[in-house]
């Protein structure tokens, strides 16, 4: 069923759009923020829909996971902190936040998927 996650990635796109423009006329750091995790949204999506199209592939389930299930909430949360916290506080969250995504992306990247199915 590619219904739902095409819809998906289409709706974060339009989303991340709308956030993007009012980042462009506003210059707020959260809305920049909120931009990144829609697209990861958007992109989460697509692999999916590239998982459904093609068959398992390992690599492009793990980049789906990467990028809805690991980064996307995060840097939702993230967006939510600048607008909230102080910006020097924001910052270090920030920091904080890319390393540990780093780390994440890489341990997910060298994790193997149970070939059950």
């Amino acid at each position: 069923m590619i219904i739902y996650p095409f819809a998906v990635a289409v709706l974060n796109a339009i989303f991340a759009t709308v956030v993007w423009r009012q980042f462009v006329s506003r210059k707020r750091p959260h809305q920049l923020v909120w931009t990144v995790a829609l697209l990861l949204g958007c992109l989460a999506a697509v692999f999916y829909l590239l998982c459904l199209a093609f068959g398992h592939n390992d690599v492009l389930f793990k980049l789906y996971y990467i990028g809805g299930a690991l980064l996307m909430a995060a840097y939702l949360g993230l967006g939510s902190v600048y607008l909230h916290a102080p910006r020097t506080i924001a910052n270090w969250m920030a920091g904080a936040l890319v390393v540990a995504s780093l780390i994440g992306i890489v341990s997910l990247m060298a994790a193997g998927l149970d070939p059950i199915r």
